[in-house]
């Protein structure tokens, strides 16, 4: 089995002169992948790191990683890994991708084999999105995925698949449709599905800040550990507030907050809260602060948690 280790000038790793570097800095980043698909067509390959170094022990995979083989790639790092968005690991063959991080793994992009992926980590974050943005409609859909890993508790995690859409109209009125998919294992919630539609307004909206306020009915269907299948209608209102920076200093701050009263079923209030802190930094890359809360007031069961909160550092690109 091949062991590289990730050696580098100011972070940055080419990996056709690894043998030509002296200076350990300990940061991996695959950039140059020629050798790297090579030796994978005769053996296992690890790459790996470590912050004992000049270092932090990152690896960050920065363009795309496609090859065929029967032998394994495995990218063990002292601290993260990254894979930023569009810069994925594919590989057609049966060797396994592992990924093995001390503290978080994030994947912004196609993570896949037809031998199977393995992830070891104390935190991994999953993200994508697209969105668009005419005259009459905006549309946007998210999907966001949180494994957490602790030695002392079992391994959890969240995922969230999200689509909404406004139908706009003068004087700032829009009418809203949405869906989403939930999963949550922190709150014992094996799948929860929400659909429906509304009415809002938009108090603000220019280049810098968007501020909404909207309010409709939705039909939610949910299922818990242990608990049979509840269907229920819920009153939903919420506000949105998003403020931007100039492209010289590209900042965003985006907040949503939606809260859901139940109409049928048991009484319950929930609540769903997501804000994230955006800085590009590089052309089109960026690095994000993240953070989410889940509340229900009355869980199907007295041992259920009401609530989950959750933050995670991410690093990505949009296109």
């Amino acid at each position: 089995m091949g062991q590289w280790r990730a050696w580098s000038y100011q972070a940055h790793v080419t990996f056709k002169h690894i043998d030509e570097l002296r200076q350990a800095i300990d940061t991996a980043v695959l950039q140059e992948l020629t050798d790297l698909t090579n030796a994978l067509g005769s053996s296992n390959v690890t790459v790996s790191t470590s912050s004992t170094g000049l270092g932090n022990g990152d690896i960050s995979v920065n363009t795309p990683v496609t090859y065929n083989s029967a032998n394994s790639l495995s990218l063990v790092a002292d601290r993260n890994i990254t894979l930023i968005s569009g810069n994925g690991i594919t590989n057609a063959g049966s060797g396994a991708v592992n990924l093995q991080a001390v503290n978080t793994l994030t994947v912004n992009a196609n993570l896949s084999s037809a031998g199977g992926v393995n992830i070891k980590a104390a935190n991994a974050t999953f993200n994508g999105g697209a969105s668009y943005r005419g005259r009459t409609w905006e549309l946007s859909f998210t999907a966001a995925s949180q494994l957490t890993a602790r030695e002392d508790a079992a391994q959890t995690s969240r995922n969230t698949v999200s689509l909404f859409g406004n139908r706009l109209f003068e004087d700032r009125w829009f009418a809203s449709v949405l869906g989403q998919i939930q999963e949550n294992e922190e709150l014992d919630l094996d799948l929860r599905t929400v659909g429906g539609g509304g009415v809002g307004r938009f108090l603000r909206r220019s280049t810098h800040v968007t501020l909404a306020t909207y309010g409709g009915l939705v039909y939610t269907r949910e299922r818990f550990v242990g608990e049979p299948t509840d269907n229920s209608a819920e009153i939903a209102a919420g506000g949105q507030f998003d403020a931007f920076t100039t492209r010289s200093n590209d900042f965003t701050l985006t907040n949503t907050v939606v809260a859901y009263f139940a109409v049928t079923g048991r009484a319950r209030t929930r609540v769903e809260l997501q804000t994230a802190w955006r800085h590009e930094f590089l052309s089109d890359f960026y690095w994000s602060l993240n953070a989410l809360e889940s509340f229900d007031s009355s869980p199907p069961s007295e041992t259920a948690k009401k609530n989950d909160f959750s933050v995670s550092l991410a690093l990505g690109w949009k296109f």
